[in-house]
């Protein structure tokens, strides 16, 4: 528990270090590659673009010219054209509102933590934002109705919301990209018997999400982003961590 809570500086290093986040929707409207999302994009390959690039620009147009010096010009103002209509892409936001995918190692957007969210809360429902944990590890545990494994773990992740109430907060997150609708978790929380199985009294969580889900993409349940008290996404996991019986070598009992 203590790794989490010193904001994984280690983790940071590694991340600063590596691939580079180019959201890249602007850098493909002046090149011939195709529009993609926000996403990591490794030094190398920036490179090799750029370059295959600037020769698919302008290899038609310098066929034509049989003058030496017009031919040096024209390949000098290519070069320059090209480094002007891609490099500014670098560390902007994509065009219009659209979200950027956010990966471990950055930041998220101020409005990450203004946004107001529809909380489903033993049966009652209300609009809060996430401002509250601002300053603790906060987890935002992706899940649905259907997910044995992500109802199983609650106990555990409640054992050490429990004891680190100062320092850590985790939100259970059910967006619409998992099909669920507030209907889903109502009838689930209904449920009492296969909550009582799995140790938990309620379901407390953030019902019909979009914007997390957009922002952070989950492609599994369950799936956790863990982001430290300086608002930075410290990792990205599919196992739970929050697991006393989860230890070094982190390994896994036998299959069942």
């Amino acid at each position: 528990m203590k790794n989490f809570l010193r904001d994984g500086r280690g983790m940071l290093s590694q991340a600063e270090s590596g691939p580079y986040f180019l959201p890249a929707k602007k850098y493909a409207k002046s090149s011939s590659l195709k529009t993609f999302d926000t996403m990591l994009v490794h030094p190398t390959a920036i490179v090799k673009n750029f370059v295959g690039d600037i020769f698919r620009r302008c290899t038609d147009v310098l066929r034509i010219f049989n003058s030496k010096t017009k031919l040096i010009a024209l390949t000098i103002f290519c070069v320059l054209f090209s480094g002007l209509s891609v490099f500014p892409a670098f560390g902007q936001e994509a065009e219009g509102s659209q979200l950027a995918k956010r990966v471990v190692g950055y930041s998220v957007p101020n409005e990450f933590w203004e946004k107001e969210h529809l909380f489903f809360i033993d049966g009652d429902t209300i609009r809060q934002s996430l401002a509250q944990h601002k300053g603790k590890l906060l987890v935002l545990d992706f899940w649905n109705t259907k997910c044995a494994p992500c109802l199983s773990q609650q106990s555990e992740i409640e054992f050490f919301k429990k004891n680190n109430p100062d320092d850590l907060a985790v939100v259970m997150v059910n967006s619409i990209v998992s099909k669920d609708r507030l209907k889903d978790v109502t009838q689930l929380n209904s449920n009492k018997e296969r909550l009582n199985a799995v140790g938990i009294p309620s379901i407390v969580s953030i019902v019909e999400d979009e914007y997390l889900a957009k922002l952070f993409q989950p492609g599994g349940y369950p799936y956790y982003i863990w982001i430290n008290r300086r608002g930075i996404v410290q990792m990205a996991t599919f196992r739970n961590l929050l697991d006393r019986s989860y230890v070094a070598p982190f390994l896994d009992g036998p299959r069942l």
